[in-house]
């Protein structure tokens, strides 16, 4: 019998095993639009594959098209290759009355799409949408915003698309680009990490289930092929096929998995893919051999809180695994490619940035909130560790954070976060964040007139009215949270001067509380509460302006 095993190129059908629940929750659930990412080699090629070979049997209200975006720079580009994909699909259309030849004469992408949506929706059916390759999309965006912006209306359309957006984990630096209204990954989110197969799913992979004709190995080898892989699809699948073709032991197949280029470039990719703090953090974690949160907070100088969430990331996408209450990195077949480069890795650029990993939202929504936002950073924490040291500044954070929490207990907060420098609060009322914004400035003052410390606490404060997303464990998230850490750190050089406003001089740099116009407007007629307006500004990563305004102290 042939070799049952497969690398290096798709696997559908009998041969595809796992992801049972994910390939259910997209056929049959009601998400409309869905982002995965993953790290190379993983399986996300297949599972595209493997839905749209699912649809044809399993969910006839969907016509699967696999839109391949590799190298992908412009919208001809785009449109050639979602013609290639409703080629591969013609059957299918022409099975439901659409004509390829039709689609094929469209003259640009839009146009394309306009065409499909009419005919899906007087036939009663979707598009399903699956979307390879998707990090191409930030070449996309850097060359023309209008173009990206167009195409994330499209694949938001329910009423005949559902999206699936796949791609490594440079998909992350789209949420980067400033688009009008939104990010890319806006209604994508929260994002979903493809990671290693469950331990019953890698089982039945080892053994090729589907035939019985796999490897008929000793639980214990079957046992230690999982160990060394954590699971992992492609690593798996190389190791089975050296031992089913030739007589060897395991630690020779692995040897000869090491030597593919194949895994050498995916291991090389797969580090220049993480954010330079989830570098440091790896680095700590591999020089360790494993550790626990708090011995990565000695190195790392980010609170335990933010080493966390970098943490459930590296989790989810199969990089570091847990033993306890430590961390270690999760296969062995990455720990020998980092012990083989070690004396390269600090030269390794990263090609993700920690604001992109920060922004992307990971967690199920549980609930929509109509929330005032207050956001307070630290004023330039970053030259006060470089100069006075980490120690300094986690003891500032200690005094701001101790500080925070009971004004918020006693004024009904709704929701508090500390993370690395910033601190996260939400209550019913935009009047109750303006009074405990200005009880933590009047706190900081008192605590700077009377602490021995030659260093004072100085903030960045901003406050917002909106639409939050509660996730895991009450945590807020979303646009109206992105939106307020954009307010709290506005620089001079974003306003655009404005009648009735300030100069660009006049723009407050540290302890003053900056509102946005929807809170504005609901405090405006409030006794004790007097603004005036900064003007018009530019906030990063958003499009649109934003009027800024001002809370003056009641004297």
């Amino acid at each position: 019998m042939p070799n049952p095993y497969i690398v290096g190129t798709a696997v559908v059908g009998d041969r595809f095993y796992g992801r049972e629940e994910l390939i259910d929750q997209v056929l049959t659930g009601e998400r409309d639009c869905f982002c995965l990412m993953g790290t190379r080699r993983i399986g996300k090629t297949s599972f595209l594959r493997h839905l749209e070979f699912l649809v044809k049997e399993k969910a006839p209200h969907f016509i699967g098209v696999y839109w391949d975006l590799q190298g992908c720079q412009v919208e001809s580009d785009l449109t050639e290759q979602l013609k290639n994909g409703l080629l591969d699909a013609e059957e299918e259309l022409e099975t439901a009355g659409i004509n390829y030849d039709r689609l094929e004469e469209s003259a640009n992408l839009f146009a394309l799409f306009r065409l499909l949506k009419r005919r899906l929706m007087r036939l009663n059916k979707k598009l399903l949408l699956l979307i390879d390759e998707a990090e191409s999309l930030a070449e996309v965006g850097e060359n023309d915003k209008g173009l990206l912006g167009r195409l994330h209306s499209v694949t938001q359309d329910a009423s005949f698309t559902r999206t699936v957006l796949c791609g490594s984990r440079r998909l992350s630096e789209v949420s980067q680009l400033e688009l009008v209204g939104s990010d890319f990954l806006d209604g994508f989110e929260p994002v979903l990490f493809f990671s290693s197969l469950v331990d019953t799913d890698a089982d039945a992979l080892i053994a090729q289930s589907h035939t019985d004709q796999g490897l008929q190995i000793p639980d214990e080898i079957a046992t230690e092929i999982k160990e060394r892989t954590n699971c992992h699809p492609y690593l798996i699948q190389s190791i089975c096929l050296y031992l089913y073709d030739h007589e060897m032991d395991l630690e020779r197949a692995c040897d000869y998995v090491m030597q593919q280029g194949m895994a050498e470039k995916a291991f090389a990719d797969d580090f220049r893919y993480l954010s330079p703090i989830e570098k440091d953090i790896l680095m700590q974690i591999y020089q360790m051999e494993q550790a626990a949160i708090p011995q990565i907070q000695q190195k790392v100088l980010l609170d335990s809180d933010t080493i966390k969430g970098f943490l459930f990331i590296l989790e989810a996408c199969g990089y570091v695994k847990t033993t306890g209450e430590n961390y270690r990195i999760a296969n062995y077949f990455f720990t020998r490619w980092m012990n083989s480069n070690e004396a390269r890795l600090e030269e390794i650029a990263s090609v993700v940035s920690d604001a992109a990993m920060r922004d992307i939202e990971t967690q199920p929504v549980t609930n929509y909130l109509t929330e005032a936002i207050v956001a307070i950073d630290l004023y330039e924490s970053t030259p006060i560790a470089n100069r006075y040291g980490a120690n300094v500044l986690m003891e500032l954070l200690g005094v701001l954070r101790e500080i925070i929490r009971p004004i918020h207990h006693t004024h009904n907060g709704q929701f508090l976060r500390s993370k690395a420098d910033d601190f996260l609060m939400t209550f019913k009322t935009p009047q109750d964040a303006i009074t405990v914004a200005w009880e933590v400035l009047k706190q900081v003052e008192a605590y700077n007139q009377t602490s021995k410390s030659s260093v004072p606490i100085e903030l960045h404060i901003g406050v917002h009215f909106g639409e939050t997303r509660v996730g895991w464990e009450d945590d807020r998230y979303g646009d109206a949270v992105n939106r307020t850490f954009r307010v709290a750190s506005l620089q001079p050089e974003d306003i655009i001067e404005t009648e009735g406003g300030v100069s660009q001089s006049e723009v407050p740099l540290k302890n003053a509380i900056l509102i946005t116009e929807h809170v504005y407007e609901a405090i405006k007629e409030v006794e004790g509460m007097q603004c005036r307006l900064l003007g018009l500004f530019k906030l990063r990563g958003i499009a649109e302006r934003h009027m800024i305004y001002e809370v003056l102290r009641d004297e």
